[in-house]
């Protein structure tokens, strides 16, 4: 993952970004400078587009009721597929120090910078073109790939891939640093 210390301005980064993609795709990034705390549930629903929507605003409801502080809209792991049913994992994100909600598991993050693509539900090849552009620009996706729901969208998604920068082919092989 990309961190503050491996890119001294971030904006910098976001220009290279924003002026390489603007023509391509309408890619952010989207910053988070401290630890954060994800709190994920089990989540199963029938195959469709943004089919955890309703698990969302429950357990964001549920968080409420319990006076857990959710800091963004609900994000979503897809984790398999069986019989017409998808499997996953619907979670916010919290602040560190809070107590651990019954029936959560917790996911400790490192500060994290994610380049982001708004989608819609027909688009079907939005993650495969994210992860084509940031190949092409020097960049790999790092462990953390997430769908936000946003609020009153009922038809688009945010994609969130943590990424890191690796080294040009030249200076070192393509590893991360």
């Amino acid at each position: 993952m990309l961190t503050i210390s491996q890119f001294a301005d971030r904006s910098g980064l976001s220009q290279y970004l924003r002026g390489v993609t603007s023509s391509q795709l309408p890619m952010h990034l989207e910053h988070w400078k401290e630890r954060s705390v994800l709190v994920w549930y089990p989540a199963t629903a029938p195959e469709g587009p943004l089919a955890f929507r309703a698990d969302v605003a429950a357990r964001k409801r549920e968080l409420a009721r319990r006076r857990v502080p959710v800091l963004t809209s609900g994000y979503v792991r897809t984790l398999d597929l069986g019989d017409g049913e998808l499997h996953g994992e619907v979670g916010f994100r919290i602040r560190p120090g809070r107590r651990l909600p019954s029936g959560a598991r917790r996911q400790d993050v490192p500060p994290t910078v994610f380049a982001t693509l708004e989608c819609t539900v027909r688009d079907e090849k939005a993650a495969y073109r994210v992860f084509h552009l940031l190949h092409g620009l020097g960049f790999r996706p790092g462990e953390l790939h997430l769908e936000r729901y946003l609020p009153g969208a009922p038809d688009r998604c945010l994609l969130m891939m943590a990424v890191r920068r690796i080294q040009p082919s030249g200076s070192g092989g393509g590893r991360p640093r």
